[in-house]
């Protein structure tokens, strides 16, 4: 796994690729961004998306966490307000909210084609395409 994050400047095995924080959740209001790499979450590394989705959970909504990030060649730490699956489902149910998560979605897709570009992740780079066709 380490050759797959080499290209990105990291020797680290695992960690978990941010391709879209959620439109005004809290990852967004911590400052995550479209092509940060979480690499711990609590002091612990991140080896899967489960993974740290089960240490969110763990920890509780309403709760102060700390992301290890890896952002275009820096290591940078975020504190982050955790929230919870009732925060996630207001912010769906609104009209303007979807516009705007589909306007924000097609925008991170060209983000993450540019940091990861054909030569250097050519099956990324495909299912990038696919998913901003999708999009």
């Amino acid at each position: 796994m380490a050759a797959y994050w080499g290209p990105l400047g990291l020797a680290q095995a695992s960690a978990v690729l941010v391709e879209l924080p959620v439109v005004g959740g809290p990852g967004e209001e911590a400052g995550l961004q479209t092509g940060d790499v979480i690499l711990e979450f609590e002091g612990s590394a991140v080896t899967t998306t489960a993974n740290i989705i089960s240490s969110i959970q763990q920890l509780g909504k309403g709760r102060d966490a700390k992301l290890a990030l890896w952002r275009r060649g820096e290591r940078l730490t975020l504190s982050v307000k955790l929230g919870g699956p009732t925060d996630r489902m207001r912010l769906t149910s609104d009209p303007q909210f979807n516009a705007e998560r589909l306007e924000h979605e097609i925008a991170a897709y060209g983000s993450l084609l540019q940091l990861f570009s054909r030569d250097r992740f050519p099956l990324d780079w495909a299912r990038l395409q696919n998913d901003l066709g999708n999009a």
